[in-house]
């Protein structure tokens, strides 16, 4: 017998003291694999709230998984033992605190609870979504108005700025810095005020008030529209990203930056020899920048210019591989008006891991489920080209292009098949290998980048061993221009397919 408590059970927990709430199944071992254990609760511990009133009967409504498996793990490197009190020797006075510690038996497995992931684990979580956006607060009728009195001090206050507005007294701009600060906190306070309410808060004119707004608004940061939804993907087109109007269409990838550039490229390099047919989206990694931060601001010329930037360049502030803070703003706000897209977590997916698609695509399914369809989806990540068409299948319209600087990473060059995405294949070489001493052909024929045009296989084999940084400036520019060709002919695929 040992002490065993599931989170999902906490609300049923207390009222079934004393009697049978589920049974544990241990399965004998098969051929090369342990013994499987896992907990089935009964049909009735479910409909037993551990409270009485309205919030019960809420509680016994949810769906709660029926099985959870056990994984067992060996306590490596570790000694954990189970104590009691020693009190053998006091017999009838077994009440006293002996103090006394006698080992009762070692512990040599750990075992983990999980639920199944079923349809109804699935069903438990969104439910969970849907609840955490209602509001808490509630609105009550009242029988009459309430009268709102303003407290006598702020009333003299105001009535001291009219007076000097009738007078012709003239505002003096206060600094931008202060100005934001006194609106920050204004808005910590009320969510809604009028243009006039700002003005006479901050005491400051109202086209300065208005500016200043203007310059830090939040709201409409990504206007996605879809324009063709297909059993091989939708077809959309990103017209605002901030304060920029573009026209990007998707599926698509926004470029990856490591502390301010695309990794093994210069800004010089990248604006002559790496042909995007697009506006590009620069992806910045908080945590690449977060060190330069004070220099930055010090700096007062914004982020691209800092970094050397050509042009007018759009760039989206990525949370780095913090999940918990990602999933907060894709699902805890995800159904509110103010959210401009969803951010997935698919980590375990990357290139390089096993993967299965059915899982993927049935979890996909019932996540999209109760968000709105129209809001952009970006999937980060390395995801190679087959993973990339299946993603764009399920509804993903964003990726990145952290796929093409790993391959380069790694002395890999890719090259999509010729009927790509009619298959999904692609070939990879790998510069590390002997074989490319002597192959004096270019990298791949019929590829337009600058490195297929100018240089041969054996050379970037040499540039390869002898780590020269031309090597990864090389396969950085293929394997960009390749990716990006990948979104335009999965673009191509898409548009001439029927329409949903």
């Amino acid at each position: 017998m040992f002490p065993l408590k599931i989170l999902t059970f906490s609300e049923h927990w207390e009222s079934n003291t004393g009697s049978e709430i589920g049974r544990l199944v241990v399965n004998p071992p098969e051929k090369g694999k342990a013994s499987q254990v896992s907990f089935i609760s009964k049909p009735s511990a479910h409909n037993q709230p551990s409270s009485s009133g309205p919030s019960s009967s809420a509680s016994a409504s949810k769906p709660i998984p029926e099985e959870h498996t056990f994984i067992i793990h060996d306590l490596a490197n570790q000694t954990m033992a189970v104590l009691v009190e020693d009190k053998t020797v006091l017999k009838e006075d077994h009440n006293i605190a002996t103090g006394n510690l006698a080992v009762e038996g070692k512990i040599v497995k750990r075992a983990e609870c999980r639920p199944l992931a079923n349809q109804n684990y699935m069903k438990m979580k969104v439910d969970q979504m849907l609840r955490s956006t209602k509001p808490k607060q509630q609105v009550i009728k009242l029988d009459r108005a309430e009268n709102k009195f303003k407290p006598k001090s702020v009333h003299e206050e105001d009535l001291a700025r009219l007076k000097q507005k009738k007078e012709g007294a003239k505002t003096v701009r206060a600094d931008r810095d202060v100005l934001m600060n006194a609106l920050f906190k204004a808005f910590e306070k009320h969510q809604y005020y009028r243009l006039q309410d700002l003005q006479m808060l901050t005491n400051q004119p109202a086209n300065y008030v208005k500016e200043i707004l203007q310059l830090t608004r939040i709201r409409s940061m990504v206007k996605h529209v879809v324009e063709k939804k297909t059993a091989l993907g939708r077809l959309g087109k990103i017209t605002q990203w901030g304060v920029k109007q573009l026209e990007h269409a998707t599926p698509s990838c926004m470029i990856y930056t490591r502390a301010g550039h695309i990794p093994h490229l210069t800004w010089d390099v990248a604006e002559k020899w790496l042909d995007l047919k697009q506006t590009p989206i620069y992806q910045f990694p908080i945590q690449s920048i977060f060190e330069s931060r004070e220099i930055i601001k010090k700096y007062n010329k914004g982020l691209p210019s800092f970094c050397g930037m050509p042009g007018s360049a759009l760039i989206s502030l990525g949370g780095g591989p913090n999940a918990y803070f990602r999933r907060k703003c894709a699902v805890d706000n995800g159904l509110k008006e103010r959210c401009e897209g969803f951010s997935l977590e698919l980590h375990d997916y990357f290139y390089g891991n096993e993967i299965d698609k059915v899982e993927l695509k049935k979890i996909l399914q019932e996540t999209f489920a109760p968000l709105p369809s129209s809001k952009i989806r970006f999937a980060p990540g390395p995801f190679d080209p087959s993973m990339v068409f299946f993603l764009v299948q399920q509804g993903i319209d964003l990726f990145d292009s952290t796929f093409a600087i790993k391959m380069a990473e790694e002395a890999k060059a890719f090259k999509l098949v010729d009927d790509y995405p009619h298959s999904d294949a692609f070939d990879l070489v790998d510069f590390h290998e002997a074989k490319y001493t002597d192959k004096m052909t270019p990298l791949f024929d019929g590829c337009p980048c600058y490195a297929c045009q100018n240089y041969t296989r054996a050379y970037l084999h040499h540039l390869t061993n002898t780590k020269e940084m031309l090597g990864m400036i090389l396969l950085t520019i293929h394997n960009l221009t390749e990716y990006q060709k990948m979104f335009e002919l999965i673009r191509q695929k898409i548009s001439n397919e029927p329409e949903l």
